[in-house]
């Protein structure tokens, strides 16, 4: 028998071996919390959490019949493979206790026939084998859509689409009806949106599931957001601001009335900033509330409200509300109308913090939009104290990471020189062969002072806002996109696919000169 385990493993490096798979059952490595990953002439080799006792490697070589070589491993990881490659086995089950539903007498019924599939246990562990993945993934959600003859499930990381599996689509019903049971949706009803929610502990994490029904011409498309309940990674140096940065969004938080906004497009991370600043903020001696739509992440000692409009909870009224909660802080998930808009702004005047977000594409048209939702210029100015414009990019990979000379067109739009050099992912298995890992937030940071304050009341003009920041040491949202291109975080594709701000003509003429 060799037990060495004098290194720690990375499955992540490892060619995993299918034969070494079938050796175990999914419940068997749940049980010693290990995973099977190669054959090497009669010995089948481990991923394991801890140095297993002599009974458990006594019973291991028995069971399999083979000598046993264990190595220890994150657990995490080993949970992950494990989901990911019984999955397979999970998918087979459901497809033969299908066939053999077939073999039901045709008197059943088709109630009693669905019943069955909701109660069968490959159907459950199907449904959770998607989701662990998901979360494995890293995903911010799992995308299952029905076609003609086929299930597709396509997960979002890090912003892009992928494709997990496709399965066939005699399982869908079962799938389908499995999702909406778990989020408390009404399985009768198939030709109507409807919203759903569960939550699941994931290797040892606590999840919070979103589910989205959307019926189309071959049937229910679902959705579901990931929510990690876990808020230790909720800070602004993990978004990816700089210690500058963290240390100006501090100083504006010590404020204790005044309108602060997160702007960006869908997607942006805005919600998750906000979040950020309110974890700055938390302590006992100020009173924090939130209105949201939905609430996405649960923070302990901050009193949060979830909008519903069926009951008139809507955002105005809840925030008309919590004014007379005695708060000192309140973050509005974002203000969505004329009403929100001017009940938060009047609160940022009554000696409140107010925290919250809008869709608009830079700092500086920030107040033209609010003009545009019929506020008053006076009150703008008086209330805002800054505004946050910010972007997700994808971060390069670092197993994967290598550098490159830039070709004419590069150098053209981010103004380099012939020496610079640029860097991209080749594509490996910690990437999943995208060559991103991770996103990184780029932003400008507008601080409002009495110049920006007559430039809004005189004439709220968005170029004369912009260039007056600019002049006053704002980094503009291009210009810091292209510093973390320049320094290495992210790549050139990812800067035009956020920002589109370069000459079509230019990029054409260097590209045909290179």
């Amino acid at each position: 028998m060799l037990e060495d385990i004098n290194f720690y493993l990375d499955l992540d490096n490892e060619k995993i071996d299918e034969e070494a798979i079938q050796c175990l059952t999914k419940e068997c490595c749940e049980k010693y919390m290990i995973f099977p990953y190669k054959i090497q002439e009669n010995v089948l080799c481990l991923a394991t959490t801890r140095p297993l006792d002599k009974s458990d490697v006594n019973k291991l070589r028995f069971k399999v019949k083979k000598e046993i070589n264990y190595f220890i491993a994150d657990k995490s990881q080993i949970i992950n493979f494990i989901n990911y490659y019984y999955e397979k086995d999970y998918t087979n089950k459901v497809l033969q206790e299908f066939k053999c539903e077939k073999k039901l007498s045709k008197n059943s019924s088709e109630e009693e026939k669905d019943k069955t599939k909701l109660l069968s246990g490959p159907v459950i562990n199907l449904v959770d084998s998607i989701i662990f993945n998901g979360v494995a993934k890293g995903a911010s959600d799992i995308h299952i859509e029905p076609f003609k003859n086929n299930i597709f499930v396509r997960f979002r990381v890090d912003g892009e689409l992928e494709e997990f599996n496709v399965y066939p689509k005699s399982i869908y019903d079962a799938v389908t009806t499995r999702i909406k049971i778990i989020s408390r949706m009404n399985i009768t009803i198939k030709y109507s949106p409807q919203d759903g929610k569960f939550s699941k502990v994931i290797n040892e994490n606590e999840y919070d599931f979103r589910v989205s029904s959307l019926p189309t011409i071959n049937g229910e498309k679902f959705v579901i957001r990931v929510l990690h309940r876990n808020d230790t990674a909720l800070t602004l140096s993990n978004l990816g601001f700089t210690p500058k940065g963290c240390n100006l969004l501090e100083e504006l938080l010590k404020n204790r009335q005044g309108l602060i906004l997160i702007t960006g497009p869908t997607g942006s991370g805005k919600t998750t900033t906000l979040y950020s600043m309110l974890k700055e903020i938390n302590t006992v001696n100020r009173n924090l509330v939130t209105v949201e739509e939905p609430v996405e992440y649960h923070l302990e000692g901050i009193n949060q409200v979830q909008v519903n409009n069926q009951s008139g909870l809507t955002f105005a009224n809840t925030l008309r509300t919590i004014l007379r909660q005695d708060p000192d802080v309140i973050m509005v998930g974002e203000i969505i109308d004329e009403a929100t808009a001017e009940t938060a702004i009047r609160a940022a005047l009554t000696g409140h913090l107010v925290l919250t977000t809008l869709h608009t594409n830079d700092a500086a048209s920030t107040i033209n939009r609010l003009v545009d939702m019929n506020i008053p210029t006076y009150l703008i100015s008086d209330s805002i104290l800054a505004v946050v414009a910010q972007r997700l990019a994808r971060r390069i990979c670092n197993y994967c990471k290598e550098s490159y000379k830039p070709n004419n067109s590069e150098r053209l739009i981010l103004n380099l020189n012939e020496k610079q050099q640029l860097h991209r992912g080749a594509g490996c298995v910690k990437c999943n062969g995208t060559g991103y890992k991770g996103r990184i937030v780029a932003y400008e940071i507008m601080l409002i002072n009495e110049n920006h304050r007559r430039i809004i009341c005189s004439s709220h003009n968005s170029e004369d806002l912009r260039k007056y920041s600019i002049n006053n040491g704002m980094i503009p949202l291009r210009d810091y996109f292209r510093q973390l291109v320049t320094n290495g975080d992210t790549t050139v594709e990812e800067y035009l696919c956020n920002l589109q701000e370069f000459n079509l003509k230019q990029f054409m003429e260097a590209n045909y000169a290179v």
